[in-house]
């Protein structure tokens, strides 16, 4: 009869279970997921700092990075209490003021994205859950306890509906004036490592970007050159590298270095940000040729160089030589003019003192007139 009993029991118990939590039949499914979380994300951040140097985090964190969005989605999906009105992420995240989990989250997704690892971000999962709380809002208003939360929840999504309302305006200005946007730079973006990763029964698979696989091929074909060459393994970090300057590493892979200095040239013209996992390797790279192999990229034109040196110096000699010149003419012409001047002046000068001279009469002949007039006029005509 007990046995009985329990078997019945039981029987409700099964009958009557909600198989639709994730994981069931768990009581408090959110802190399970916390645990989880806790554990992935110091996965994540072991994995961050031991590739670190050399920085490998986008090629060699992403099964890390993909369990940890899984669990961030999970918590959208997952509710705390029985009613199904408050999910996992509004119960970690919404009745405290540090928010341990959402400061959490936005480290690992800020490290992420400065890195140029993927496109999209976690913290797109707010947004979605936004969405979702918008169309579950009626259903929300009917329950008095949390009044706090749909306040938060409210604001949150009119915040979004501003934004989006002024994102659309501006790009309907941009339409109607295409000339105010330019394509060189609304165009660019920026180069990402991982194409994309899925995750299939629990394993996390990526997929590399073309131009990322490119790369790392000319890198491989690189550093088997300069194995062939010198007979040394290329070391991930060259700093240590205790090697001295080979003309045959340069002339032997000057072609292969130039093939994966051009492909990363290449990506940085076209795109705003460069995954840095290719950056770090081709720092690296350019450490190795330049300063440790001493090789240069291109060989310098001496002959050009040389005549460069020669032409800018006799130029400048000519051009001092011939204002040397020119101005000594013009210093010669100046003295001949001021000589015509002063000679024309002084015979000028001459001749009309000289008229004048002329013209008037000389003092002694007039005294000698009046002495011979007054003498004429008291003398005795008759003799």
């Amino acid at each position: 009869m007990i046995f009985h009993r329990i078997f019945l029991v039981f029987l409700v118990v099964v009958v009557h279970a909600d198989y639709r939590d994730p994981i069931y039949p768990i009581e408090n499914p959110c802190l399970a997921i916390l645990t989880r979380l806790a554990q992935v994300s110091a996965d994540f951040l072991n994995c961050a700092v031991t590739r670190s140097r050399p920085f490998r985090l986008c090629e060699g964190c992403v099964t890390s990075y993909g369990e940890l969005f899984d669990l961030i989605n999970l918590l959208t999906k997952t509710y705390s209490d029985l009613d199904r009105t408050i999910t996992c992420q509004q119960f970690l995240e919404s009745y405290d003021s540090i928010q341990l989990v959402a400061q959490m989250i936005t480290f690992v997704d800020n490290v992420w994205s400065t890195s140029f690892c993927l496109r999209g971000r976690i913290v797109r999962w707010v947004l979605f859950e936004n969405e979702r709380m918008e169309k579950g809002k009626a259903g929300l208003m009917r329950s008095q306890k949390d009044d706090i939360l749909r306040d938060d929840i409210t604001r949150t999504i009119e915040q979004e509906k501003k934004g989006r309302r002024e994102r659309a305006n501006i790009n309907a200005c941009k339409m109607k004036n295409p000339e105010d946007s330019s394509p060189s730079t609304s165009n660019r973006s920026h180069h990402r490592c991982i194409a994309s990763f899925h995750d299939v029964n629990g394993t996390i698979y990526s997929n590399l970007t073309t131009d990322t696989v490119d790369f790392f091929n000319k890198k491989v074909k690189f550093d088997l050159c300069l194995y062939n060459a010198t007979g040394q393994i290329v070391p991930t970090v060259p700093i240590d590298l205790n090697v001295t300057a080979n003309t045959s590493v340069c002339s032997a892979c000057v072609t292969t270095y130039n093939d994966l200095n051009d492909l990363f040239l290449k990506m940085t013209q076209e795109n705003e940000g460069v995954c840095m996992d290719l950056v770090d390797t081709m720092n690296y790279t350019r450490l190795l040729w330049s300063k440790i192999y001493a090789c240069r990229r291109h060989d310098p034109d001496y002959m050009a160089v040389i005549g460069i040196s020669v032409f800018i110096p006799t130029l400048v000699l000519v051009f001092y030589v011939s204002a040397v010149f020119k101005g000594k003419r013009k210093l010669d012409k100046r003295n001949k003019k001021r000589f015509h001047h002063d000679f024309f002046l002084q015979a000028n000068e001459k001749k009309k003192n000289y008229l004048d001279v002329k013209k008037r009469l000389p003092r002694r002949l007039a005294a000698n007139a009046r002495v011979d007039t007054q003498t004429w006029l008291w003398s005795n005509p008759n003799e």
